[in-house]
């Protein structure tokens, strides 16, 4: 049986782009000269399963945009916007999409 792996990805800043998905051992170390942001994977997909990372801006009907990021205090993700801060269990079934991620497309925060 193969080990579980956690997916990541990362956002190189001086090259504003997104790399593909690493797994952890990819990751970039302390000692790399580029800046980056890591995301992990939620482990979870939206409705066309699309995988979704902490950074990534969904679509829930009903509500609008929401960005997932992790909260500490629970050892999760959320979603949330200016409004709400939601668990994956209250979003589920009105989760449709991803749209996008914060880096790259920052005015979907603006677009709910």
């Amino acid at each position: 049986m193969a080990a579980n792996r956690f997916n990541f990805r990362v956002w190189l800043e001086e090259h504003q782009t997104m790399t593909r998905t690493y797994h952890v051992e990819d990751v970039p170390t302390a000692d790399c000269d580029t800046n980056y942001i890591l995301m992990q994977s939620t482990g979870l997909g939206d409705a066309n399963g699309v995988e979704i990372f902490e950074g990534d801006v969904v679509y829930v009907a009903g509500i609008g945009n929401m960005v997932v990021e992790y909260d500490q205090s629970v050892a999760g993700m959320r979603f949330k916007d200016d409004d709400q801060d939601l668990d994956y269990q209250e979003v589920i079934e009105d989760l449709e999409r991803v749209i996008g991620n914060i880096h790259q497309n920052p005015e979907l925060l603006e677009a709910s």
